[in-house]
This record gives structure tokens, sequence and C-alpha cells, in this order.
């Protein structure tokens, strides 16, 4: 069975600090990772040209470090070409992990049993603050740690599987970075949330897929790798159109050379802590927001706020967006083309009703990106904005599946840029597009 995600962890401040370190959440959070089961269609055969109803699960290679500031009453993560500081768990092998990378999550999970391995209890990076995961079907509570340091790499830096290793080369990353940790029993993934989406520049190569296998389970994802902001010369693919990006959310710092903070306050018992001691708040960032114009039976909403969300693997819109184009699935005898079963934080929600829309256009430049006959889930998800009016709309995967994207955090702002389709392996396309790469390869060589 096909596990599809629609992810996002948008953190809303809800009330009063707790200076005791009490186990009283002091935010809320909805949960990413959440999976879409099983799918149930009422119509004998999706229409011609649509998008799939699923897309695909971008995911990397994830190790910790004890890595925080010297400074310990500096807050602010600091970007790291070389991982550094002791690795974890302290006194044993160096532990990776894949994780889903999602720009829907505002912070970065770790499941509990992974976390086990990693063990911050040997390099003292526990945290007692708590934070409530709040899903579709409920919620569930996160563990805030201290500091530490979180490295990425993509698939291709594997150099072996039993036990899961990675060229330490390859690893690019942050310190100074307070995550998350699920409790036990959760069907959260890993998550590589968006503070490091904000401060390097994303690559996601659908023409590069990776497989790795390791132990029982085997993950598929499009190689995903991050170069430092404004080198524009390791960014190896080309793109077509470009999206900009608003940045909302966990008092967004919308400037992309300003990085995310974690909050905490003093340590009374132990002043040469200063900050780092028991955060308050793990280390957030606003989520990326782009514009979209939905059309169906003849009726339009346009311009409408949607959140770019690579942990989703399927697109939504709210059910006030649908009943704007006559689309009110609470109606009596409403039948839609097909049901989904969604599982994440609190449960599972069951006959989540999903329509084919008549077309989705995405706000871009360099062209018109038109998409028809579009797979969408119907449902109502808190706003990262912080407002009671639902979000109008997730841009899932399933948008992107044949083609290559570049997050980048330019100096004037955040942008999307998306590549024209990819050609089918072995097709003529593909062996013009080969040859056009290699000679842009050995001309950017001979300019060096």
């Amino acid at each position: 069975m096909n596990r599809w995600l629609l992810s996002a962890i948008v953190l809303l401040t809800t009330g009063a600090f707790c200076p005791d370190g009490a186990a009283d959440p002091i935010w809320d959070s909805l949960a990413g990772g959440i999976s879409v089961n099983s799918v149930r269609t009422n119509i004998v055969t999706a229409p011609l040209n649509a998008p799939p109803v699923g897309g695909f699960v971008p995911q990397v290679i994830v190790s910790l470090t004890d890595e925080k500031a010297f400074d310990v009453f500096d807050t602010a993560v600091s970007n790291s070409s070389q991982i550094g500081g002791q690795t974890l768990p302290a006194g044993g092998a160096q532990h990776f992990a894949v994780a889903l990378f999602d720009t829907g999550a505002q912070a970065n999970v770790f499941r509990d049993d992974e976390m086990q391995i990693f063990d911050l209890s040997s390099v003292d990076r526990v945290g007692i603050n708590t934070q409530v995961l709040s899903g579709v079907a409920g919620s569930e509570t996160a563990f805030i740690s201290d500091p530490v340091g979180v490295y990425i790499a993509g698939f291709d830096a594997i150099n072996g599987t039993s036990p899961l290793t990675v060229s330490s080369s390859a690893l690019m990353g942050q310190q100074n970075v307070s995550i998350l940790t699920g409790e036990p029993g959760s069907i959260l993934p890993n998550v590589i949330g968006i503070p490091i989406a904000h401060q390097y520049t994303t690559i996601l190569r659908n023409d590069r897929p990776q497989q790795v296998t390791v132990g029982s389970e085997t993950f598929e994802t499009p190689l995903v790798t991050i170069v430092p902001r404004g080198a524009n010369q390791q960014i190896d693919v080309e793109t077509q159109f470009s999206a900009a990006l608003d940045v909302v959310g966990a008092e967004a710092i919308t400037a992309p050379t300003l990085p995310p903070v974690f909050f905490g306050l003093p340590d009374f018992e132990d002043p040469l802590a200063g900050l780092h001691n028991d955060p308050l708040i793990p280390t957030v960032q606003g989520v990326f927001m782009m514009e979209a114009d939905v059309s169906h039976n003849g009726l339009s909403q346009l311009d409408q706020p949607f959140l770019l969300d690579f942990g989703a693997q399927i697109t939504v819109i709210s059910k006030e967006v649908a009943n704007d184009v006559d689309l009110d699935v609470d109606a009596p005898g409403f039948v839609p083309d097909f049901t989904v079963e969604i599982e994440g934080a609190g449960g599972v929600l069951e006959d989540v009703p999903g329509v084919f829309l008549d077309s989705l256009n995405l706000d871009v430049t360099g062209g018109d990106l038109n998409y028809t006959n579009v797979p969408v889930v119907v449902i109502n998800l808190p706003n990262p904005d912080g407002s009671t009016t639902p979000l109008p709309g997730i841009v899932g995967t399933n948008l992107f599946t044949d083609r290559n994207l570049v997050l980048n955090p330019g100096a004037s702002g955040f942008n999307l840029r998306i590549s024209n389709v990819i050609p089918e392996p072995g097709s003529l396309g593909s062996l013009v597009a080969l040859l056009a790469w290699s000679l842009m390869r050995r001309a950017a060589g001979s300019e060096n």
C-alpha cells in the first residue's frame, strides 16, 4: 500500500511562556508527516492529462553533533560547511538517519526511537520543555532540545547501508539548532524543516532519482542537495519558471540574510549556561507561500496564498476555496471523485474528500504554469499566518513529479525556480538535454 504524505508543521503562539520549565505546552503546532494510507475512487478513470494523485517524497541523510554557539546568549543558527564538534552518539559510531526534507515544517522533528540512538543525554543536550504537535485528527507532545548541530547530505553521498553511512565531506548544515523529539510510538517521520531551506539553496532533481534499502525499508527520492546561498555556479540544473515566495508564520524573519533563532530564558541555577539550557521555543522559521489561481465550474478564486510544502505529496484546497468554486463537499448528496484515509498526529481521519479541479495556475514568471484536471484533497488546515481563517491551500509535490526544482533564498528575496518538463529516459529529448548539459559543464570548466 502506498504511503503519501500531507505535511505541515505550523507554529502558532497560544499563551504565556512557562519560565519554570514545567511540562505545560507553550505553543501549538500542526504536525507534519501526515500519511495518506489509501485512496478509493468513485470514477472509472482519472481525467486525461491529470497530474498524479501522489507526488514524490524528498529525503536526505541527517546526522547530529553537540555544536552550539560559543556565546551562551546567542540563539541564532550559524551555517557550517564542514561537520565539527562531537558527533552523536558520544562515545559511539556516528549515527545517520533518513529524514523527510519538508518545507511545510517550521522546525526540525525527530522520532523518539531515532533520538534514543543519537542520545542527546550523552552530550547534555536534553531539554525539559514541550510543545504540542496538532494534527488533523488530534495532537501529541514533542520535547524541545538544547542546541545541537544538524547536518544533511543527499542520497548520492551514501557509502554504506549496513549500517547507513555517509561521506563526512558531503555533510553541510547548521550549528546551534534547537530541535524537537516526538513522543514514543508517534507515526511522524524524521523531518528536516525549513530552517535549513532559509539559509541554503536547495536543489531537487527528479531527473536523478535515488533508491536505497536500509534494513528492511526501501527509500525512494529525487536527489536533494544543498549549496551555500549565492553559490550559483554550484546550481547544476536549468530552470524556466520562477515563483516569488512570501514568508509567514512564527514571527517570520523575511530577510534571507537573517538566521532562524530559538528562544530561551536565563538559567538562574546555572548562569554560565546563558540561554542554552532548556529553550522554551525550538529553532523555527516562517514557511514559504506562493500564489495560485483555482478554477472550476466556470468560477475562479485568484491569487490565493498556497503553502509550498515539499512534505505534502498531494495538493490541498480548503473547504472555503472549494465552496467558492461550487464544490461544497459537506452538502448532502455530494459525491467526491475520490476519498482518502489520512493518518497523522493524533490518529486517523477517514473518507477525506478529493476532487479533480478543472485547473490550477501557479503565479510564475517565464511563461504559464497551468495544470488541468488537478487532483486535490479538500480539508481545512491551520493557517501559518496565525489567523482563524483556514489555510487556502497547499502546493504538493504531485505538481512537480516531472520537473527539477531550485529553492533559492536570493539577496532580494526567496523564489522557487522550476524546470521545464524532464524528458523521459532514453528519449531524443533526454539525449539532447544530456549533450547540452555536458557542453555547459565543459564551458564552465574552461572558465575556471
